[in-house]
């Protein structure tokens, strides 16, 4: 997946564009303290990430590769951490964590985030190694707590205070996962005042972590806040944690949302009818603490997740590693019975994704505000996703796990690498933006003033390794007025119609994502036929 997506495609606008343009600008500008986006502040997300990347760039140099293997090297440390949990859980079944990386890289989100230049693989990182630490200070290693917290701090570092999100409702409903009974209330209570004193040093632990966690996140966070200002300590102390809980500016979703998007993001196997035979089941083993580890993991995380007003695919990834643990000890706990169409649900699934494919080019125009380059989608790639399907369904008689989670996790993987090659081909160009970066920094590098029309991202910054920010002028504004207080400037406008491809209106234009995008000549406006032209209509 890393190899495929370094030589396929580009880092994608306008999250993968933003985080590496902040990297270039910690780079160049040498802000290690507080990131900038575009000359300014960036309070959004911590620098974890960005002083990784500036680590990788330090060995390798300035390139568009190494970031992404910082990131591909930290998801396959997952995956060996996720099987470490398993031998911690099942030490008696090997055969658990040989299976469970395999169940997990193919669950569709977790492939597509893979290479993605993101924080969430970091956030899954420091959360395996804190359940890893949990595991160790129930069977009475004390520097599991110091473990814990270096996994508090470095995850706040990674995408802020939402590690507690994923560590602490494990941690401090220990008491239903630690006892041998199960899940009663009257098992729960009994071995909590047994182990009263266990739970006193539990939890006394469980808050020393927290205090080593804040201690390394406010190494940082003090500096920064004091170099920042007060707007940056506001953002990075309030509006980036409580605030987005309690009302996030941004993702706003109902409340359900996560549940009519996770058989998705779980694809294949949450659409696999064994696994939902075999989580009826789940209730006679909740005996085993191992299952009940996972279960309160996954289940309590996706609560507290759903409560939370900002709402993403991507922000549950943590809790994949849980479902991949529970998913692989229920395989190879129960006897196995496979069907013929144990599989029609994946299969239908990609099936409808083969359908699309073949059916977007012809439905451009239909709808108006469709992406203009789905017409060029290639028929071949629906057609292999259609035989796909097909393969997914023949074949299905052996009662084999090895057989059935590898066909399943091999040709689902297939599919969605497929699927997603497919688009992006058919793009030619649209999430290229080396072009019109290049073009900027000709400009700018000329002398000219080049000003961004409407909010802007940083897409350019990192493709055209600007020197320097652009000016970003709102939607709303006068654009031929600034352009005569500017003559020697050049705007940056995003248009659908295909009519103002005028040559001589345009320094450079290109297809961007689904509509166009152009470097404007303001000497041209200013001279030639256009000017009086309302922009602003």
């Amino acid at each position: 997946m890393l190899l495929v997506t370094i030589f396929t495609r580009p880092y994608l606008p306008v999250d993968e564009t933003r985080y590496i343009s902040v990297a270039w600008e910690m780079w160049q500008q040498g802000h290690w303290l507080v990131p900038h986006l575009n000359g300014e502040i960036y309070a959004h997300k911590p620098p974890l990430l960005f002083w990784l990347i500036q680590l990788s760039w330090a060995i390798f140099g300035v390139n568009e590769w190494a970031p992404r293997v910082v990131i591909g090297l930290f998801t396959l440390a997952n995956l060996g951490l996720t099987a470490k949990l398993a031998r911690q859980l099942w030490s008696q079944q090997p055969i658990i964590a040989q299976w469970t990386p395999l169940i997990l890289t193919s669950c569709l989100l977790w492939l597509f985030f893979t290479p993605a230049l993101m924080f969430d693989m970091l956030t899954v990182f420091f959360t395996l190694v804190g359940m890893i630490a949990l595991l160790a200070a129930w069977r009475g290693n004390p520097w599991a707590w110091g473990l814990l917290g270096i996994a508090f701090g470095l995850g706040i570092l990674s995408k802020g205070p939402v590690i507690f999100l994923h560590l602490l409702p494990v941690a401090l409903l220990a008491p239903l996962w630690q006892n041998d009974v199960g899940l009663s209330k009257q098992a729960v209570f009994t071995h909590f005042f047994q182990q009263k004193q266990f739970y006193k040093s539990w939890y006394l632990g469980i808050f020393t972590s927290i205090i080593i966690g804040a201690m390394i996140a406010l190494i940082w966070a003090i500096p920064a806040g004091i170099m920042g200002g007060e707007e940056y300590r506001a953002a990075i102390f309030w509006k980036q944690t409580a605030g987005r809980m309690v009302q996030s500016f941004a993702h706003q979703r109902p409340l359900w949302w996560y549940l009519l998007y996770l058989p998705i993001g779980l694809f294949p196997w949450l659409l696999w009818l064994p696994t939902w035979r075999n989580l009826l089941k789940l209730p006679s083993f909740i005996s085993d603490q191992g299952v009940r580890f996972c279960l309160i993991w996954f289940v309590t995380v996706l609560i507290a997740f759903s409560l939370i007003s900002g709402k993403q695919m991507h922000y549950l990834l943590p809790i994949y590693p849980a479902f991949a643990l529970l998913i692989s000890y229920l395989l190879f706990n129960l006897p196995a019975q496979y069907k013929r169409w144990d599989n029609i649900l994946p299969s239908l699934f990609i099936l409808l994704m083969g359908i699309l494919l073949l059916l977007l080019p012809n439905i451009t125009t239909i709808f108006s505000r469709i992406s203009i380059w789905f017409e060029n989608i290639s028929p071949l790639y629906g057609i292999i996703l259609i035989i796909i399907s097909l393969f997914m369904i023949i074949g299905n008689s052996s009662n084999s796990h090895s057989l059935q989670i590898i066909k399943l996790s091999v040709l689902s993987g297939l599919a969605c690498l497929l699927l997603s090659i497919g688009i992006l081909h058919a793009t030619e160009g649209a999430y290229h933006l080396q072009g019109i970066s290049e073009k900027i920094a000709e400009a700018q590098t000329a002398g000219k003033i080049v000003a961004h029309v409407g909010e802007y991202h940083g897409q350019y910054q990192f493709p055209g390794r600007l020197q320097q920010p652009l000016i970003v002028l709102k939607e709303e504004e006068n654009f031929c007025a600034w352009i005569k207080q500017n003559p020697n400037s050049e705007l940056i406008v995003y248009f659908r119609d295909k009519n103002l491809n005028i040559p001589q209106l345009f320094e450079y234009n290109q297809i961007y994502r689904g509509q166009w995008v152009g470097l404007i000549k303001s000497q041209y406006l200013l001279t030639s036929c256009y000017p009086s032209f309302n922009w602003n209509s």
